[in-house]
């Protein structure tokens, strides 16, 4: 799988890492969210006996830490999965083969499944979607590019001004959206074929507009990419057919996955109570009284991002 591990578990919830150099946990600023999940990952025992927040990430051994000029990218699994089953064979292995950067992964207990709140501590700068809207938060915090099919069969509205992939950028940090079969900019398909849920892994346009942002250190821009070749591509650069397979099949996983997930939930948990605080200081902050909008049960309110 060029540089990625196949003899040890790369779905393992249980890694064991180094220490960071600097201690984030349980916080590094005072206006971090609280966690409900042990930090671990040391392999030490686990407190309780639960499996923590650093024993998820996976890191190949060939990861160098950017100590070769090669930037770290962290790969965030969907619902259903964990990362290993999901990259090892497309975005894994094309950035664990490219020379500018290195893949790590999550892989969080559960594949996802759980709760949405406790999942979105497993990865850095998340936000919760009950409540990401409000308040600028359907902009980006960072350059960002969003890459995302018209013709996803798990995850709709993916097209207009509503779609769920859509970023945008109220605070000028620089975003980039690119909606495979149908890019704007150039009035045809972006990448030739079909591209569903997990074929935007095998795209050869979100390839390139990948490789683009990290080597320019901002979004991925079309007008550096040479669309005329790279989107008549069926696939990415550097993936066999067997790649394409295991690839296609990610999605059909993660339905049995979440279908025989338990405990499922009979309706949705309750917001953390951190998303009430954050909401009264940012009302107090504003200098008004925090108070829901009109439709509003009291859960949907501002989730800051945890940064």
């Amino acid at each position: 799988m060029n540089n990625i591990d196949v003899d040890i578990n790369i779905n393992s919830t249980q890694s064991r890492n180094p220490d960071p150099d600097v201690c984030i946990y349980p916080r590094l600023s005072d206006q971090d969210a609280p966690y409900s999940v042990v930090e671990g990952g040391t392999g030490e025992e686990k407190e309780g006996g639960k499996e923590g927040l650093r024993s998820a990430i996976f890191i190949p051994r060939s990861c160098k830490f950017g100590q070769d000029g090669k930037t770290v990218v962290i790969l965030v699994p969907g619902t259903g999965a964990y990362g290993g089953e999901t990259y090892a064979q497309n975005f894994g292995k094309l950035l664990a083969a490219s020379s500018f950067a290195d893949p790590v992964w999550l892989n969080v207990p559960g594949r996802m499944c759980g709760d949405a709140a406790r999942n979105a501590e497993y990865a850095a700068n998340s936000n919760f979607i009950a409540a990401l809207r409000s308040d600028g938060g359907d902009s980006a915090y960072v350059p960002t590019t969003s890459i995302y099919s018209a013709l996803d069969e798990a995850v709709q509205p993916q097209s207009g001004p509503r779609a769920s992939g859509l970023m945008k950028d109220a605070r000028n940090v620089g975003v980039t959206n690119c909606q495979l079969m149908g890019t704007p900019s150039f009035w045809k398909p972006a990448g030739w074929g079909f591209y569903s849920h997990d074929g935007v892994l095998l795209s050869p346009v979100a390839w390139a507009l990948t490789e683009d942002a990290i080597k320019n250190g901002g979004p991925g821009r079309l007008d550096r990419i040479d669309m005329a070749t790279v989107s008549w591509r069926q696939n990415a650069p550097g993936l066999s057919l067997l790649d394409v397979s295991r690839t296609r099949t990610v999605s059909v996983s993660c339905l049995k996955n979440i279908l025989t997930y338990t405990p499922k939930a009979p309706a949705e948990p309750a917001l953390p109570q951190y998303v009430h605080a954050t909401a009264k200081k940012n009302a107090a902050f504003a200098g008004k009284n925090a108070s829901a909008e009109e439709g509003d049960t009291g859960e949907t309110l501002t989730l800051r991002a945890k940064l």
